[in-house]
């Protein structure tokens, strides 16, 4: 039988930021049983931190999207979105800075050039980052309208959650 107590507990010192070790290994130590500890511990899901999410959304995206599906706000897809946007936009500027260093260099006195390079490089960054989040809430409404039309039951955060962790 489960010891909804020790479940309790069990979430409650993981959310204060204890490994699932520490805490296995502590209740062990108070005397608590292994199998009660670790059937406790199954019955707490894992904290999604951002390695994982990033994990599972590469090795198995419809186990992220289970993890996720009822998780409360958009908060986490949002900074995960925003986080891969940010990586995606400094792989993109780099390019994107040479290109117009080579084209600016022809055309703006030495004196500016160096000044007008960075300012492009940060506005093509800019835009960058916001296409990427206006972009990604539109795409959920996109998505929705579609599911609705073929008689899906989702909800925009859902939708926003595909468009985020895809």
């Amino acid at each position: 039988m489960v010891n909804t107590e020790l479940v309790s507990y069990v979430k409650d010192v993981l959310g204060r930021g204890f490994t699932r070790s520490e805490v296995r290994n502590g209740l062990i130590k108070a005397g608590y049983a292994e199998s009660d500890v670790d059937q406790s511990l199954s019955l707490v899901p894992e904290e999604l931190t951002f390695g994982r999410r990033w994990k599972l959304a590469l090795k198995d995206p419809s186990g992220l999207f289970a993890q996720v599906k009822d998780e409360q706000g958009l908060g986490h897809a949002f900074s995960f979105l925003l986080l891969i946007a940010a990586i995606a936009g400094v792989l993109f500027v780099i390019p994107a800075f040479v290109i117009v260093a080579l084209f600016f260099q022809s055309l703006l006195p030495e004196v500016l050039y160096g000044q007008s390079l960075a300012l492009v490089s940060v506005g093509i960054f800019a835009l960058f980052l916001l296409q990427s989040v206006v972009g990604a809430f539109i795409n959920a409404g996109i998505i929705l309208i579609f599911a609705r039309l073929f008689r899906g039951d989702g909800t925009y955060h859902q939708a926003f959650k595909v468009v985020a962790y895809s």
